[in-house]
């Protein structure tokens, strides 16, 4: 097999790893672009890999069984002579007790000689590493998404299948965290959650009289884009532990005394006195409601339709 060759088995390995990865990419993330790899990526490797058999296929030799005489039925495989030959060499290996040009033959060295191994074969560590080349692409390929895996993981061993929902879940402080990183400080003017997402609104950069939008997706924070000329309601988010957003939306919920909900968001803003607070709105299809609380987690105010 040529250096060519093996480079492109190489690829071909590593890119069936790759496609096979975004698959689970897409299932454990919800990642678009996990999507968008295998559903492009598979039916290239599967033609590529179809384009390369076919070649072998075209370049292999054609055999015929040769017999060994004195053994009913045996098989060895020989190449088919492609032009004649004169006064050939002797191939046949006849059995034991059989003459070689007059000669008896040894049973000793007939029993030494090694079977032929049959063609299209493929040896064990060939398999091993074809295995190995695999894996390597499902993993280089998941990298980006090595922590959002671990949550999921975790969740369900949890029994929270929620758990990644950033209104629900487990997760609200990473994601923040994550964001703080990308906008240079915890200097926020508004936070929103979402079932797969969080929003903030907070300053183009540090000591800007402007704002952007910042999100918080699959695992990773980036700036969206421009939001407003003016900063107004600044506030520490650092001083919040994000993690009682969760509770607190299954307190509202649990208050409501709904039966069931269409959607509800929990957000966090500063009101008057620069203070932030954290408000969980909610509906369904008669009703809505929300909830201001402290940081801390006091209730300080409810208002809506439908409530006890």
């Amino acid at each position: 097999m040529s250096v060519g060759s093996v480079i492109l088995r190489v690829a071909l390995l590593l890119g069936i790893g790759a496609g096979l990865g975004s698959i689970l990419g897409s299932i454990f993330t919800g990642d678009w672009i996990y999507t968008i790899v295998w559903a492009v990526g598979i039916p290239v490797v599967l033609t590529v890999a179809g384009v390369l058999g076919s070649r072998r296929r075209r370049q292999g030799v054609l055999t015929a069984p040769g017999r060994v005489p004195g053994i009913i039925g045996s098989t060895r495989v020989q190449p088919v002579p492609t032009e004649a030959v004169l006064n050939p060499e002797p191939t046949a290996v006849p059995a034991t007790g059989a003459t070689l040009n007059g000669e008896p033959l040894d049973p000793a060295v007939l029993a030494k000689m090694p079977e032929p191994r049959p063609r299209g074969t493929v040896p064990l560590w060939s398999r091993a590493l074809a295995i190995i080349l695999v894996l390597v692409g499902g993993a280089l390929v998941l990298i980006p998404a090595y922590r959002t895996i671990g949550w999921t993981v975790t969740n369900i061993a949890q029994g929270r299948w929620d758990g990644n929902d950033m209104r629900t879940g487990l997760h609200q402080q990473e994601a923040i965290d994550d964001l703080a990183a990308v906008i240079g400080s915890y200097d926020f003017v508004a936070v929103n959650f979402y079932d797969s997402y969080v929003l903030v609104e907070a300053p183009t950069s540090v000591g800007a009289t402007t704002t952007d939008t910042y999100q918080w997706r699959y695992g990773r924070a980036g700036r969206e884009g421009p939001y407003s000329g003016v900063v107004n309601g600044l506030f520490d988010a650092s001083r919040i532990d994000f993690s009682i957003v969760a509770d607190l939306v299954a307190r509202s919920k649990a208050d409501t005394g709904w039966s069931d909900f269409t959607g509800f968001y929990p957000s966090v803003r500063a009101n008057d006195e620069g203070e932030p607070e954290i408000l969980v709105s909610l509906s369904n299809d008669y009703y809505s409601a929300s909830y201001t609380y402290t940081i801390q987690g006091d209730l300080i105010e409810k208002y809506g339709t439908g409530l006890d």
